[in-house]
């Protein structure tokens, strides 16, 4: 019970993360929004994963070897997406934090 309990905290942790993220752009500057983004893709780099995705999948809350967009959109809608549709998905909401600042940034 407290299993799924933590499970279902770290997905919604995630899905607040990434909201956040694709809104920081109204809450900083842009170069601030850049560095972030910089940070949160190094650790691909360094981790080849997401640190809450990884936690996920050791407690196996997301089966190995799937992207957590993947498995959102499996929760969420309960529909299938490949590995190519979640970094479709994944690059779509960088892009959308970065319009976001840049708008932010510039505009407002």
């Amino acid at each position: 019970m407290f299993h799924k309990f933590v499970v279902d905290v770290l997905f919604w942790l995630h899905m607040a993360v990434i909201l956040f993220g694709v809104f920081m752009g109204l809450l900083f500057s842009f170069p601030i929004v850049l560095l972030i983004i910089g940070v949160h893709r190094t650790q691909f780099l360094i981790f080849h994963d997401c640190l809450i995705s990884k936690l996920q999948k050791r407690l196996h809350g997301i089966p190995l070897g799937t992207h957590f967009l993947q498995f959102a959109v499996v929760k969420m809608f309960g529909k299938e997406i490949s590995e190519r549709q979640a970094k479709q998905i994944d690059y779509t909401l960088l892009g959308l934090t970065l319009v976001i600042a840049l708008l932010n940034s510039f505009v407002i």
